[in-house]
């Protein structure tokens, strides 16, 4: 009896029960398998400047009639906090877009359908902060995707198909970085895939939503741009294009767009910002630096002052001792120690160099950071511009990941091969990829996309761990 009264006694807190009903907004028909998360918060104080916390969470999942129970749950021995309330509660499918709800009522909760491709990386997160326990940080609590029964997620590797259309053959994708504002309040980026038999373009909005067209004409458009920072950048193979600041330009949109005519033509391939871009130019013959004349700040044909670096000049920072000069093959921006900085890959009939491009009082130096054989072909190469991190797809052999490890002066010196990245990837297998891009955004997280030589799109998280993936359910028009 004394050890039943003891145990009575002891520390304890109690859960209320939370119940409701769950209905698709568009059909009003019940929403199975969606899972209710409860965050509960309470108050101390018995613990010294305990306060307000996150004390626990609980979780169930809706039936056939969309409806669940979180019951009312006692735990003892960890906390005298008396009864907790509902913080708030989440409503998670792989269908709809998640819900967040201060308080719960009679009236039922109702989720938007995802129309278009969506991916959840960035699952909500929180702080349990008990006082006199370790703080546990947890994203979806008991790991809600396993609750969920839905033949539409996948772990079974760390890839998945993002674009697929039996009609479409996909052979180039960029991704647009949400610098508008009216892309911000939709999410904030786009992917746009080139059509390789309709010779179309098609802008998916990450986040489910129609994303909107380019408000120009662009005839032979091979390359694209984009950063948070500014306005993407557009290249024909004769025309570069970077369309109005929608921030401060709303009408006559095309009128405003600003055409430049490349020094050379022939573009391949453009990255950087509308401050300075880079271009490959002339089939692969010149590297081309445009740069925003100081005190300019619009952008125009004469805004810019071109500085075009010939093949040549580019590879006497090599050891090339083959008679024909390298051509350059594809060109990226990536970060290091807080810096932006052009990347060039280069293809001799001995090896492929990729060079980190270096400014100096507007003279250039490339610096070699990777080597291979002339044999090991790569096929597709992009970076992610928000850290030092390079993505290589070699033919017939996937995805290699190459990252920056530590500071030196000499950069070349510290790009190594990402075990991880290889280790997690491994097992996926890949037609040959033709063309990749790296997106990030809060609400989806970073992830790299590959096309493939079969049309097929993918998405892969970028460190390479396991992906989920929502299946396209829309159509493209």
């Amino acid at each position: 009896m004394l050890s039943g009264c003891a145990s009575l006694m002891g520390p304890h807190y109690l859960m209320p029960e939370v119940r409701g009903k769950v209905l698709d907004m568009e059909t009003n028909k019940p929403v199975k398998g969606a899972v209710a998360l409860a965050v509960y918060r309470g108050s101390s104080s018995s613990v010294a400047g305990s306060g307000d916390f996150a004390g626990d969470a609980q979780e169930a999942t809706t039936d056939s009639h969309g409806e669940f129970l979180i019951p009312e749950t006692k735990i003892s021995h960890q906390g005298d906090y008396g009864k907790l309330s509902l913080s708030y509660l989440y409503i998670l499918t792989p269908d709809h877009f998640p819900e967040k709800i201060p308080a719960v009522s009679d009236q039922p909760i109702k989720l938007k359908k995802i129309t278009h491709y969506l991916h959840y990386r960035k699952l909500p997160e929180f702080a349990l902060e008990v006082p006199g326990q370790n703080s546990m940080t947890s994203a979806g609590y008991k790991g809600w995707l396993q609750a969920v029964q839905s033949p539409r997620l996948s772990q079974a590797s760390a890839a998945g198909v993002f674009l697929q259309d039996p009609k479409r053959q996909f052979s180039k994708v960029f991704w647009q970085g949400g610098y508008y504002d009216e892309d911000q309040a939709m999410g904030g980026s786009f992917i746009y895939a080139f059509d390789e038999k309709s010779q179309q373009w098609s802008a998916l909005d990450c986040t489910g939503k129609s994303a909107p067209v380019a408000q120009f004409a662009l005839p032979n458009w091979e390359a694209m741009f984009s950063s948070p920072s500014g306005p993407p950048i557009f290249a024909g193979k004769d025309l570069i294009l970077i369309p109005p600041d929608r921030n401060r330009q709303k009408n006559g949109a095309d009128d405003h767009v600003a055409r430049i005519t490349p020094a050379h033509g022939g573009i391949s391939a453009i990255t950087g910002d509308i401050q300075r871009f880079y271009t490959i130019e002339g089939n692969g013959i010149y590297f081309c630096v445009y740069a925003l004349k100081p005190g300019e700040n619009a952008q125009g044909e004469k805004a810019y002052s071109p500085k075009t670096i010939s093949r040549g000049e580019i590879s006497i920072f090599s050891d090339e001792t083959s008679s024909a000069l390298p051509t350059l093959e594809f060109v990226s921006t990536i970060r290091l120690h807080d810096t932006p900085y052009a990347i060039l890959c280069t293809k001799s009939a001995d090896y492929w160099r990729i060079y980190l491009c270096r400014e100096n009082m507007d003279d250039y130096f490339f610096e070699p950071i990777l080597v291979f054989p002339a044999e090991k072909e790569i096929t597709a190469i992009t970076s992610s511009g928000a850290d030092g991190a390079i993505f290589i797809a070699f033919k017939n052999e996937g995805i290699r990941k190459y990252s920056a490890k530590e500071k030196s002066a000499h950069l070349g010196e510290i790009f190594v091969a990402d075990d991880t990245f290889s280790a997690n990837a491994k097992h996926v297998s890949f037609p040959e990829i033709v063309s990749m891009t790296v997106g990030n955004n809060n609400l989806t997280g970073s992830a790299l996309y590959a096309a493939t030589s079969s049309g097929v799109i993918y998405r892969l998280a970028a460190d390479g761990t396991p992906d989920y993936l929502a299946k396209f359910e829309g159509h493209l028009y």
